[in-house]
């Protein structure tokens, strides 16, 4: 991510996330609603709605993961992702402090 910038409040997160690439992601996250996981993706032709409705998989596949980095002693997700996803959380939440000022994180 290049920048990162919260818009929205505690509990009803919306966070901005500038890639490299020109690439957008907005990611919203709102803790009091009925459980759901969509991914909407857009592109120059068309876009796409992603609705996980079995998220009991999702995270079951994602603890599958967890054991087998365990069992084999090292991450089998890359470092470099790993401190990217969290650079990106606490720029949202930094961001979040500082009334949605937006976060350059290269």
């Amino acid at each position: 991510p290049v920048t990162v910038r919260h818009s929205g409040v505690a509990g009803k997160d919306i966070v901005y996330v500038n890639l490299e690439n020109e690439i957008q992601v907005s990611v919203h996250l709102f803790k009091d609603i009925s459980s759901t996981f969509q991914i909407t993706v857009f592109g120059e032709n068309g876009w796409k709605l992603i609705d996980i409705r079995n998220s009991y998989a999702m995270f079951r596949d994602n603890l599958i993961e967890f054991i087998r980095s365990v069992e084999e002693g090292s991450s089998r997700l890359a470092f470099k992702k790993t401190i990217n996803i969290i650079d990106t959380l606490i720029s949202a939440q930094d961001s979040l402090q500082q009334n949605g000022k937006l976060i350059k994180l290269v």
